[in-house]
């Protein structure tokens, strides 16, 4: 099977989930959270979000991912916060939520670490 054919049929039809599978299956994790991240309405899957975060390589990603969760997902950004402790700074990560001005909304996140 020829999967970047497979990926361009899944974009031409908008079939995101199937596309974030296949990225997924073949380790291209930083493609798959783009495309949960581009397309969150059809494509988003809290569990998934995160196990795939984990396994990125690129660290940019991670503060995108926070950013992503601060706009779609606010409820649940601290979860995430919480599987990226190891793999973020969290100096960059308070700056960040200071510009926003929502610094409280990762309170618990903070008292964790």
């Amino acid at each position: 099977m020829n999967v970047s054919k497979l990926l361009r049929a899944c974009e031409r039809y908008y079939l995101w989930t199937e596309a974030v599978y296949l990225h997924s299956n073949y380790h291209e994790y930083d493609n798959a959270l783009s495309i949960m991240m581009q397309h969150s309405p059809i494509a988003f899957n809290h569990d998934q979000f995160v196990s795939l975060v984990l396994k990125c390589s690129n660290q940019d990603l991670y503060y995108r991912a926070m950013m992503f969760y601060f706009e779609e997902q606010p409820d649940k950004i601290n979860d995430l916060l919480k599987c990226l402790t190891t793999k973020i700074d969290v100096s960059r990560c308070v700056n960040v939520m200071k510009k926003t001005g929502y610094l409280a909304l990762i309170t618990p996140f903070l008292k964790s670490v």
